[in-house]
C-alpha cells in the first residue's frame, strides 16, 4: 500500500510536532486573537452560498438562451416600393 502523502526522504523529524519541544502550552503573549460565540459568520455564508447558486442557475439559463436567439436566421423584410425582376 502507498501512502497518499510525501515522505520528504528523510526530513520526516522536521513534519513532526513533539510535546517535549514545546512544554506543552502556548504563553499568553503569543495568543493573537479571541474564539467568539458569534454565529453571523455562518449565518452568512449560509445565505450567499444559496444566492449564488440561484444566480449561476440563472445565468446558465439567460446565456444559452441568448446563444439561441443569435442562432435565429433573421429573414430581411421586403422593401415598401415594387421591386421588378
Amino acid at each position: 500500500m502507498r501512502s497518499a502523502l510525501p515522505t520528504g526522504g528523510g526530513n520526516d523529524e522536521q513534519r513532526r510536532a513533539f510535546p517535549d519541544d514545546h512544554g506543552g502550552t502556548v504563553p499568553l503573549s503569543a495568543v493573537q486573537g479571541r474564539v467568539m460565540d458569534d454565529y453571523t459568520g455562518v449565518a452568512l455564508l449560509g445565505v450567499a452560498a444559496p444566492a449564488g447558486w440561484l444566480d449561476r442557475a440563472h445565468r446558465a439559463r439567460t446565456g444559452i438562451a441568448a446563444v439561441a436567439v443569435r442562432k435565429r436566421v433573421v429573414v430581411p423584410p421586403p422593401p415598401p416600393w415594387a421591386v421588378q425582376i
